[in-house]
């Protein structure tokens, strides 16, 4: 068996944030997404050992301070091809900016002979933006690393904005 270094989770650690069902009803949690099997780990609180693997609902909206999970139906036009899940990060009234977590995994390399060491599989998180203006197709931004915040101030996309 082979270790692999990285971590398959969009998040370093659990992140604060609320799950909300489709009845308004709501719980605080420690929650991260796990992006290669696309499910949410959660706690209770922070200190907890125990972590819950929530099963596989539409109706679940899981969102931070920052950002909202968005589970996509088949009538979306949310980008993220069969991903069930985007990161939307704005949402304002004529305009949207979502982040789909995708995962690259590095295989692990085998011992070929005694002169060489056994390389360890890798998980890297990427993530690609995408914005909607009007409500019209997305299109891919040109950022690059998972903090949107730090990063969107240089994008065309909201200097186009704010010519509007």
């Amino acid at each position: 068996m082979f270790d692999f270094e990285g971590s398959p989770y969009y998040e370093n650690d659990f992140v604060e944030g609320k799950v909300t069902n489709n009845k308004g009803e709501s719980e605080d949690l420690y929650f991260c997404f796990n992006v290669l099997d696309e499910v949410f780990h959660v706690k209770k609180n922070l200190n907890s050992s125990k972590v819950y693997e929530l099963p596989d609902v539409s109706d679940l909206l899981f969102s931070t301070k920052d950002c909202k999970y968005l589970r996509k139906d088949k009538n979306s036009n949310l980008p993220g091809g069969n991903l069930k899940y985007v990161i939307e990060f704005r949402n304002e009234k004529n305009y949207q900016v979502v982040g789909v977590p995708m995962i690259d995994v590095f295989p692990a390399i085998p011992t070929s002979t005694p002169y060489h060491s056994t390389r360890n599989g890798k998980y890297k998180i990427v993530t690609i933006y995408y914005a909607s203006l009007d409500n019209e197709e997305f299109s891919q931004l040109d950022l690059k690393g998972k903090d949107l915040a730090e990063n969107i101030e240089h994008s065309n996309f909201l200097k186009k904005l704010e010519q509007d």
